[in-house]
Protein backbone atom coordinates (compact mmCIF):
# COMPACT_ATOMS: atom_id res chain seq x y z
CA UNK A 1 0.00 0.00 0.00
CA UNK A 2 2.89 2.38 -0.52
CA UNK A 3 5.93 2.78 -2.67
CA UNK A 4 9.05 1.08 -1.38
CA UNK A 5 12.35 2.75 -0.72
CA UNK A 6 15.33 0.72 -1.88
CA UNK A 7 15.39 -2.24 -4.19
CA UNK A 8 14.05 -5.75 -3.95
CA UNK A 9 14.57 -8.01 -2.07
CA UNK A 10 15.50 -5.52 0.66
CA UNK A 11 12.73 -3.05 -0.17
CA UNK A 12 11.40 -1.17 2.89
CA UNK A 13 8.30 0.92 3.05
CA UNK A 14 9.19 4.58 3.54
CA UNK A 15 7.26 7.65 4.69
CA UNK A 16 7.72 9.30 1.30
CA UNK A 17 6.31 6.20 -0.36
CA UNK A 18 3.14 6.38 1.72
CA UNK A 19 2.63 10.05 0.87
CA UNK A 20 3.14 9.38 -2.85
CA UNK A 21 0.99 6.25 -3.00
CA UNK A 22 -2.39 5.72 -4.63
CA UNK A 23 -3.91 4.78 -1.24
CA UNK A 24 -2.93 8.20 0.10
CA UNK A 25 -4.92 9.96 -2.62
CA UNK A 26 -7.78 7.46 -2.54
CA UNK A 27 -8.19 6.71 1.19
CA UNK A 28 -5.99 9.16 3.13
CA UNK A 29 -3.48 6.50 4.16
CA UNK A 30 -0.55 8.89 3.81
CA UNK A 31 1.68 8.27 6.84
CA UNK A 32 3.98 5.42 7.69
CA UNK A 33 2.94 3.59 10.86
CA UNK A 34 4.21 0.35 12.37
CA UNK A 35 1.41 -1.43 10.45
CA UNK A 36 2.14 0.23 7.10
CA UNK A 37 0.55 3.24 5.42
CA UNK A 38 -2.43 4.65 7.32
CA UNK A 39 -4.05 7.99 8.15
CA UNK A 40 -2.61 9.76 11.18
CA UNK A 41 -4.22 13.20 10.83
CA UNK A 42 -7.57 14.70 9.94
CA UNK A 43 -5.83 16.39 7.02
CA UNK A 44 -4.97 13.03 5.49
CA UNK A 45 -8.65 12.08 5.54
CA UNK A 46 -9.97 15.46 4.36
CA UNK A 47 -7.66 15.58 1.33
CA UNK A 48 -8.63 12.09 0.13
CA UNK A 49 -10.90 11.06 -2.73
CA UNK A 50 -12.95 9.12 -0.16
CA UNK A 51 -13.81 12.40 1.58
CA UNK A 52 -14.76 14.19 -1.62
CA UNK A 53 -16.66 11.24 -3.06
CA UNK A 54 -18.26 9.57 -0.03
CA UNK A 55 -18.01 11.92 2.97
CA UNK A 56 -15.35 9.72 4.63
CA UNK A 57 -13.47 12.70 6.08
CA UNK A 58 -12.82 12.07 9.80
CA UNK A 59 -9.86 10.30 11.35
CA UNK A 60 -10.85 7.44 13.65
CA UNK A 61 -7.63 7.39 15.69
CA UNK A 62 -7.95 3.91 17.27
CA UNK A 63 -7.67 2.30 13.84
CA UNK A 64 -5.92 5.06 11.85
CA UNK A 65 -8.74 4.85 9.31
CA UNK A 66 -10.96 7.55 7.88
CA UNK A 67 -14.70 7.30 8.52
CA UNK A 68 -17.85 9.27 7.77
CA UNK A 69 -18.77 11.13 10.95
CA UNK A 70 -21.11 14.02 10.12
CA UNK A 71 -24.14 14.89 8.04
CA UNK A 72 -22.23 17.97 6.83
CA UNK A 73 -19.47 15.83 5.30
CA UNK A 74 -22.10 13.55 3.74
CA UNK A 75 -23.99 16.53 2.28
CA UNK A 76 -20.80 17.96 0.76
CA UNK A 77 -19.90 14.68 -0.97
CA UNK A 78 -20.31 13.54 -4.55
CA UNK A 79 -22.36 10.63 -3.18
CA UNK A 80 -25.00 13.07 -1.98
CA UNK A 81 -25.17 14.99 -5.25
CA UNK A 82 -25.08 11.89 -7.44
CA UNK A 83 -26.85 9.19 -5.42
CA UNK A 84 -28.77 10.97 -2.66
CA UNK A 85 -26.54 9.54 0.11
CA UNK A 86 -26.67 12.74 2.17
CA UNK A 87 -26.99 11.70 5.83
CA UNK A 88 -24.82 9.80 8.22
CA UNK A 89 -25.98 6.22 8.73
CA UNK A 90 -26.15 4.45 12.06
CA UNK A 91 -22.92 3.03 13.43
CA UNK A 92 -22.91 -0.74 13.03
CA UNK A 93 -21.01 -2.80 15.57
CA UNK A 94 -18.26 -3.81 13.17
CA UNK A 95 -18.28 -1.20 10.40
CA UNK A 96 -17.52 2.50 10.35
CA UNK A 97 -20.32 4.92 9.72
CA UNK A 98 -21.15 5.74 6.13
CA UNK A 99 -23.31 8.18 4.24
CA UNK A 100 -26.71 6.80 3.30
CA UNK A 101 -29.91 7.82 1.57
CA UNK A 102 -32.32 9.06 4.21
CA UNK A 103 -34.95 11.30 2.65
CA UNK A 104 -37.03 11.39 -0.53
CA UNK A 105 -35.92 15.01 -1.04
CA UNK A 106 -32.30 13.85 -1.35
CA UNK A 107 -33.33 11.44 -4.10
CA UNK A 108 -35.32 14.15 -5.85
CA UNK A 109 -32.35 16.53 -5.94
CA UNK A 110 -29.77 13.91 -7.01
CA UNK A 111 -28.18 13.31 -10.40
CA UNK A 112 -29.72 9.84 -10.22
CA UNK A 113 -33.14 11.47 -10.40
CA UNK A 114 -32.21 14.00 -13.06
CA UNK A 115 -30.32 11.59 -15.30
CA UNK A 116 -31.93 8.19 -14.63
CA UNK A 117 -35.36 8.90 -13.17
CA UNK A 118 -34.44 7.38 -9.77
CA UNK A 119 -36.40 9.96 -7.76
CA UNK A 120 -38.26 7.87 -5.17
CA UNK A 121 -36.99 6.65 -1.83
CA UNK A 122 -37.03 2.84 -1.66
CA UNK A 123 -36.01 0.67 1.28
CA UNK A 124 -35.66 1.55 4.94
CA UNK A 125 -33.35 4.43 5.91
CA UNK A 126 -33.24 3.20 9.52
CA UNK A 127 -31.94 -0.17 8.34
CA UNK A 128 -29.36 1.48 6.08
CA UNK A 129 -30.72 -0.17 2.94
CA UNK A 130 -32.56 2.81 1.42
CA UNK A 131 -31.77 3.88 -2.12
CA UNK A 132 -33.15 6.12 -4.80
CA UNK A 133 -35.19 4.19 -7.34
CA UNK A 134 -37.76 4.63 -10.10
Amino acid sequence: YGHCAGTLPTCELGAEGCAASAVCKKSGWCALTERGCFATSEGHCRSSDACHDYGICTLFAPTNLCIADSDADCRASWGCRALGACILGERAATTPMRCVVGFAADCESSYACRDEGRCKLAGDPAAGNAKCSR
